[in-house]
């Protein structure tokens, strides 16, 4: 009995080596009975059974590749096959064209205005923030995603579901980052620009304005100050006192701080946390 034999090729992923294979009969059922012979290059392998022969290819056992699908005899395929050149390098010169993902700025800054204001409108105003100060970190948040792990991809969701999206983030972080801001204050008790007694931010009373209080009444409370927090730290610490007053009523970070003067962010808040007990105590 003469066998037919046909000529195939391996998927592209497992090397393109030539198959040739013979049918050899029906075990009955729609079950062919197969002889395959793969030829590598160190030279020919045979096997008894499509499954034996894949099994060796893959290095794992399989369930559900069927021979028709593995070879796509039921499909077109489109194109001749590739074949590995050995000793080559074979690069692929599909190209595949790039997605279009991210959000232009330029064309959709005022789309993007519109969905803030209609959307977290009422929260800004609630909370007293700057509309414009919130409009300028949602946009960068924006540019951040254009070019990081979460784009905006028109075949995942709309442009405006995407955007509300990252404005209730950026908003979210917003209002934990001015929280923390209030947090960190230095209060005090004094007297605000409407002549009001009450608990004021430090940094306004190192604001002198001329004509309200002499330049010795400042200097005058700022040695009290620093005399009576001298007391409260530690002598190597002594001398860093008067530098990080007067970065705190700068407005600088207590990272900024301890980055300018060499120190770490616990000796830092320990400093602070005494000048604003020994701000309580004078003031």
């Amino acid at each position: 009995m003469v066998m037919d034999q046909s000529e195939y090729f391996l998927r592209y992923e497992h090397g393109s080596h030539r198959v040739l294979v013979s049918n050899g009969g029906d075990y009955g059922r729609g079950r062919v009975r197969r002889d395959i012979t793969v030829e590598y290059p160190t030279g020919a392998l045979q096997y008894r059974s499509f499954k034996g022969m894949l099994r060796s290819v893959l290095g794992k056992a399989t369930s559900g590749l069927t021979f028709d699908r593995y070879f796509r005899t039921d499909d077109d395929v489109v194109g001749d096959p590739i074949f590995v050149e050995w000793g080559e390098l074979l690069i692929d010169t599909v190209e595949v064209p790039p997605k279009d993902t991210g959000i232009d700025l330029s064309s959709k800054h005022m789309d993007i205005k519109r969905l803030m204001y209609s959307g977290f409108g009422k929260v800004i105003h609630y909370n007293g923030y700057d509309p414009d100060d919130v409009l300028q970190e949602i946009y960068r948040g924006i540019l951040a995603r254009n070019n990081g792990k979460c784009p905006f991809d028109k075949s995942k969701s709309s442009f405006g579901h995407y955007v509300h999206m990252v404005i209730g983030c950026i908003l979210s972080n917003y209002h934990r980052k001015r929280n923390k801001w209030k947090e960190n204050e230095c209060k005090a008790r004094g007297y605000d620009d409407d002549g009001s007694y009450g608990e004021i931010d430090c940094g306004e009373l190192a604001m002198v304005d001329i004509g309200y209080c002499e330049d010795e009444s400042y200097d005058r409370a700022k040695e009290e100050l620093l005399a009576h927090c001298s007391d409260r730290v530690k002598k190597e610490l002594v001398c860093y006192l008067s530098p990080v007053l007067e970065l705190l009523s700068l407005g600088h970070t207590q990272t900024y701080i301890g980055n300018h003067l060499s120190l770490s962010r616990a000796t830092v808040n320990k400093l602070v946390k005494k000048l604003r007990e020994s701000t309580k105590a004078v003031l």
